[in-house]
């Protein structure tokens, strides 16, 4: 998994919240299959192998897949830049509740490098990961929606 990778010390503040990301995707994807209760699960296993107070990575993975397989349709229907801002919201959700938990907890506040990643995913470019979560074919912007019905003759 990517987010146990070591990475220098300078690097560590540009680490992607990979299984955020990875979520997000599957959502966007197949909204069908995949929902809450992957979102807490992924969250709960990101508590188990990075050490963290078990369900603080859960809790803000659920809220976040809630939100990501309730507006997946608009979504998709957004121009690039607003996917990437969806995209970034998101992300911020699952930081500010993170963030949050550590606080209830009484846990030290991380330093401003935590609340860095979000903006570097999304306004890092046409490379940005936020760009590969939401242009995975699928997406129907500037399209117009085609239906096929069939009639029992």
């Amino acid at each position: 998994m990517l987010t146990i990778l070591p990475l220098p010390d300078w690097a560590q503040m540009l680490r992607p919240q990979w299984y955020t990301l990875v979520l997000i995707y599957w959502i966007l994807a197949l909204p069908q299959r995949v929902g809450v209760g992957v979102g807490w699960l992924t969250g709960i296993l990101v508590d188990v192998i990075t050490g963290t107070l078990l369900g603080q990575h859960a809790l803000a993975l659920a809220l976040v897949a809630y939100i990501a397989h309730e507006s997946h349709l608009r979504v998709r229907l957004f121009p690039l830049w607003q996917q990437s801002l969806s995209v970034l919201m998101l992300l911020m959700i699952e930081k500010v509740l993170s963030f949050w938990v550590m606080g209830a907890v009484s846990l030290p506040a991380p330093t401003m490098g935590y609340w860095i990643p979000p903006w570097w995913e999304c306004c890092s470019g046409p490379g940005s990961t936020s760009y590969y979560v939401t242009c995975d074919g699928s997406s129907m912007s500037g399209k117009t929606a085609t239906t096929t019905t069939f009639s029992d003759s």
